[in-house]
């Protein structure tokens, strides 16, 4: 059975579409109040954020409330279609994304916060047109009673696999190679220039990602622990990830198993403790990418898929092995078609 049906569009309430307006237009204003005042670093959070936050706070209004009649007719007109209606708000918030890098990059602007913020609420509207609310209710607690060996077996792997990842993080290995310590100059060259756009590449790394690594060498301190903090983070999610996607092709036996053998391969240990090769991301977030897709395509859960997509769009802004899993799902979805 598929996620949306047409016939559930009766009950979306019109007066929503004017709180997503208004959710969209507060969030606009936060982030270009935030854009354009002058940064304080006595203010911890900046009230331009809580303006923010309180349009994002509209759009989880709309989410939890329903209005009566009145409104209904007042509001009659308004479109009754919700998956419409989101998909139209991401594709706006996308563009105006796309149009705000442009510009911020022709007038030499370095602070791209609003550029990312548009295009990440974009990715939260496109999921959310997918998402409905009766499908994602589960009895959480029959669930984990049914499943507590499987989930203590993993949780057991998992503890296993971080400790192998950042035992010593900082002094194993010994030695920053000269691609760490370049790619962690890059990183900290990321506030000025063409890599102060998030969308930028160099040498097929993603400026996203080096701003990430740039972040934690900001918040952590320059040492060797917090070049390797973003590759040992995604070394652990890999081992989540990949036992999503095994359990999906294979079961819950042949996903457990593979999830070990991850958490304790030498090789991707090794890998997961250097920043100096950034397809280290791409071990989680490909298994993810192709588990939301297989599952969404196998329960017909439009949301899953939608989400692999936006995975995957955040993947582009990290390491070129996103386009290599996108050619490999463009061909996969022509041989299925």
């Amino acid at each position: 059975m598929s996620e949306y049906r047409p016939e559930d569009n009766n009950d979306f309430d019109p007066i929503h579409t004017i709180l997503i307006l208004v959710g969209i237009l507060v969030t606009v204003f936060g982030q270009i109040q935030l854009y354009t005042t002058p940064i304080n670093n006595a203010i911890a959070v900046p009230s331009a954020m809580w303006v923010s936050l309180a349009g994002v706070g509209i759009f989880a209004i709309t989410l939890l409330f329903r209005f009566g009649p009145a409104g209904n007719r007042i509001l009659s007109r308004f479109p009754k279609n919700p998956l419409a209606l989101w998909i139209v708000f991401a594709f706006l918030l996308s563009a105006l994304a796309a149009v705000a890098s442009y510009l911020f990059e022709i007038y030499g602007l370095t602070n791209f916060i609003p550029v990312v913020s548009f295009w990440l609420l974009g990715s939260f509207c496109y999921v959310l047109a997918f998402v409905i609310h009766n499908n994602l209710q589960r009895d959480w607690k029959t669930w984990l009673r049914d499943n507590r060996q499987e989930l203590s077996w993993l949780g057991l792997i998992l503890l296993l696999g971080i400790a192998m990842r950042f035992y010593k993080l900082g002094a194993l290995p010994r030695v920053i190679n000269g691609d760490e310590a370049r790619i962690g100059l890059f990183a900290q060259g990321t506030t000025e220039g063409l890599l102060a756009n998030p969308f930028a590449l160099w040498e097929n790394i993603g400026a996203l990602y080096l701003q990430a690594i740039n972040f934690a060498i900001s918040w952590l301190g320059a040492s060797p622990f917090s070049l390797r903090l973003l590759p040992a983070i995604a070394g652990t999610l890999a081992i989540l990830s990949t036992y999503l996607f095994s359990r999906q092709v294979a079961g819950k036996r042949a996903a457990l198993i593979t999830a070990m053998l991850l958490a304790f391969s030498h090789t991707h240990i090794h890998f997961s403790r250097t920043v100096a090769v950034s397809y280290i991301q791409g071990t989680w977030l490909i298994p993810l990418e192709l588990y939301l897709l297989l599952s969404g395509l196998e329960k017909r859960s439009s949301w899953r898929a939608a989400l692999g997509g936006v995975f995957l769009a955040f993947h582009m802004s990290i390491y070129i092995s996103a386009q290599i899993i996108a050619g490999i799902l463009l061909v996969y979805a022509l041989v299925a078609a």
